[in-house]
């Protein structure tokens, strides 16, 4: 906490051409913050446009692909159709893949346990989590974490936090 005001008082001072009264401290990022402003992606059609919204808006829970087609108010093929030539993925692709970064955020982020986060989210069950994980990822949760909690790479973006808005 207040470290970044301590920063603009510095560069306030740097740049009224005085001298620094404080040592400089140099502090390690602990990675970059992704936010929905830059998560976004540009597609032409809209159903996919929507689809996409909704994808990242439910991520926090189970999302089927018939319930995709359903809210978007087209058939199911239709819109798997759309979906894999607009974003050369299927539309169970996408929803893992903000699924598997959606626990990434909360492993990175918080102290939950795997148990937790799969509670949670929604998942089956903890072990489902960990097959999921390890099947994306090549490693378990627990491994995950600590590794980038030992890298201090942290990973996040809007939806941690409207997550953890929604769980708590």
């Amino acid at each position: 906490e207040g470290v970044g005001f301590e920063a603009a008082a510095m560069l306030d001072q740097l740049m009224q051409g005085h001298t620094l009264r404080k040592p400089v401290h140099k502090v390690a990022p602990k990675g970059v913050s992704f936010r929905k402003s830059s998560d976004a992606i540009a597609v032409k059609d809209l159903r996919v446009a929507k689809t996409l919204s909704y994808i990242w808006e439910n991520s926090h829970r189970p999302i089927t692909v018939p319930e995709l087609a359903a809210h978007v108010g087209v058939p199911l093929r239709t819109l798997q159709w759309a979906f894999q030539r607009s974003m050369d993925c299927s539309l169970q692709d996408e929803i893992s893949k903000r699924r598997l970064k959606i626990v990434k955020t909360m492993l990175c982020n918080t102290d939950r346990s795997v148990g937790k986060i799969a509670q949670d989210l929604q998942f089956s069950s903890a072990q489902y989590l960990n097959h999921f994980f390890v099947k994306a990822m090549g490693m378990t949760p627990s491994e995950y974490r600590q590794q980038k909690r030992g890298e201090g790479d942290v990973d996040t973006d809007d939806a941690s936090a409207e997550l953890s808005a929604s769980i708590e």
